[in-house]
């Protein structure tokens, strides 16, 4: 059984299409997140999730919880916020949803990149790491490159996570879908 947090970007990126993306990064996500998250909580009753909503800060919006609606009611919530992109915040926070349970832990890291904002994502994936919790990461639209892409190699590396990434609408429910998929599924 696993518990996972969503850390979820609502920088004013996100809130932009990408080239394939439409309307938004941010709105496909949420509905990417949505379908994936009720296919794993009704698969796996026992399942846990929460969420974290970042940009330059982060924001936990729901703890974890095995109740469907009230995971798709908070995802429901998040909106673009403000400026700057604080990925290692996000994980710190997420982490620290996780801290009492006694389960498999991950982090799903939901972002566009352009990282600007706070520690580093390599920082907090240490953190990550000596709690026991595993950081997986999806990338949608542009693929990162430069610091951003080196952050988020190290990050996975570090916990034994895995990066996809999606640039068309299509893969951002496959990519989502198939990082929250059921154990066994």
């Amino acid at each position: 059984m696993r518990d996972t947090v969503i850390a979820l970007d609502v920088s004013p990126s996100m809130g932009k299409p990408s080239e394939r993306i439409r309307p938004s990064k941010l709105s496909v996500a949420r509905d990417a997140l949505a379908y994936a998250l009720s296919r794993l909580l009704s698969r796996v009753p026992r399942a846990r999730v929460g969420l974290v909503v970042f940009y330059r800060r982060a924001y936990p919006l729901l703890p974890l919880t095995s109740d469907a609606r009230a995971a798709l009611k908070a995802l429901s919530l998040a909106r673009i916020l403000g400026s700057g992109t604080a990925p290692g915040e996000a994980v710190i926070e997420a982490v620290k949803l996780l801290r009492r349970s006694h389960r498999e832990k991950s982090v799903l890291l939901v972002t566009d990149g352009g990282f600007n904002e706070g520690i580093h994502l390599e920082y907090s994936a240490y953190y990550a790491r000596y709690s026991g919790v595993r950081l997986d990461v999806a990338t949608l639209g542009e693929e990162p490159h430069g610091r951003d892409r080196a952050s988020i190699e190290e990050a996975v590396k570090l916990t034994g996570g895995t990066w996809l990434h999606a640039s068309k609408r299509e893969e951002v429910y496959s990519v989502l879908s198939k990082i929250l998929a059921p154990p066994g599924a």
